[in-house]
């Protein structure tokens, strides 16, 4: 093993990266080149990166064999800034994997990140087995988990899942789809208005943060130079954002993708607005329903750690799923743990960490 070097990312690695990149199996020669500009993005245009890594590569005789991202993050503490990172897009050669070395390069990657971060670190979004090895690293484990939400709006692609069988799915479907729009019948009585589509954030959106902010919890800061480098100004942009406004100032704001891997699902990636002002977090949500309705798309799937916002997606009847995502922290500090140990006191959203960034 000493012949591997962790070592942080550089410019020039990009052309091995995508080298690397297409031997992942969901990935052809284009798909490797678009991921890698996308991954050139987080490193390296991330406005909150400083003088800090951005990602780790292994190096094996010259060759990069596997990465490990940590993106710098500036964070909402109730209205006051601290700087952290979220831990995130493991990945190693199949090769390596195949010889039995996944297992102690995701240690090494664990091990350089922890001795090089001078910040508090969050992974979120793990897969089963990166999350049994991350546990080995004794990271503080919050009891809660995040919850997982799903709103269907048609039913024919579920029932062709359950019945097996087309023919069957295309009987029955018309009467749930029936069902399903009778049960939506009390989104009526639910407040609403129509959302402005949003071209690029500006100071209205850095105004709206900075009244909320001593309100929210712990939350990644979401300014506008952060939102345009996540949305709008990255590579391949594929989401909408609306927001809500009144008298000029932003009220809240929601944005939403299709699912890459599953056509037809909704995603709501991001919904910020005052935990308090349940009238715009409905507003938001139902903006976010006619979209996807008038897209014809069958799904809508979102998550929610904060119950205030969590209320409002089951009076919209959005459906708690059983799937819940699981929250590590690492290298805290003991007067901050005691506040961040608690689900409740932090906003998660399907936004956080690369989220959707990584995908075209």
């Amino acid at each position: 093993m000493n012949d591997i070097k962790i070592r942080e990312i550089r410019p020039e690695d990009l052309p091995q990266l995508e080298e690397l990149l297409a031997t992942r199996p969901e990935l052809n020669a284009e798909g490797a080149k678009k991921r890698a500009q996308l991954m050139d993005w987080i490193a390296f245009h991330n406005p909150n990166s400083g003088q800090d890594a951005t990602y780790f590569v292994a190096e094996h005789n010259g060759k990069i064999i596997g990465f490990h991202g940590r993106m710098p993050t500036k964070f909402n503490f109730e209205g006051v800034l601290k700087n952290g990172y979220f831990i995130h897009d493991l990945y190693v050669h199949p090769t390596y994997r195949e010889k039995g070395m996944g297992f102690w390069l995701t240690v090494a990657f664990a091990k350089e990140i922890e001795n090089t971060s001078k910040y508090f670190f969050i992974l979120v979004w793990m897969t089963g087995f990166n999350l049994q090895l991350q546990r080995r690293r004794k990271y503080f484990e919050l009891e809660d988990r995040i919850e997982t939400f799903k709103k269907v709006l048609k039913s024919k692609v579920y029932l062709e899942h359950f019945l097996r069988s087309k023919l069957l799915a295309n009987i029955t479907s018309p009467v749930v789809d029936l069902i399903l729009q009778f049960l939506d019948l009390k989104l009526w009585f639910l407040p609403e208005e129509k959302l402005q589509k949003v071209a690029r954030f500006d100071h209205r959106f850095d105004e709206f943060m900075q009244r909320i902010a001593p309100k929210i919890g712990i939350t990644s800061v979401r300014n506008s130079e952060v939102l345009n480098w996540r949305y709008i100004d990255r590579p391949f942009p594929r989401d909408t954002i609306m927001a809500r406004s009144q008298n000029n100032q932003i009220k809240g704001f929601v944005v939403v993708c299709e699912n890459p891997k599953f056509k037809g699902q909704g995603e709501v990636l991001d919904l910020m607005a005052d935990p308090n002002d349940t009238e715009t977090i409905t507003i938001l949500l139902k903006g976010a329903i006619r979209h996807f309705k008038q897209m014809g798309f069958h799904t809508i799937s979102c998550f929610m750690s904060n119950k205030h916002y969590s209320k409002q997606h089951t009076n919209c009847l959005f459906i708690k799923r059983k799937e819940k995502k699981v929250v590590l922290l690492g290298n805290c500090e003991k007067e901050d743990l005691s506040v961040m140990k608690e689900l409740q006191n932090w906003h998660f959203t399907k936004s956080e960490s690369d989220g959707f960034m990584l995908n075209f």
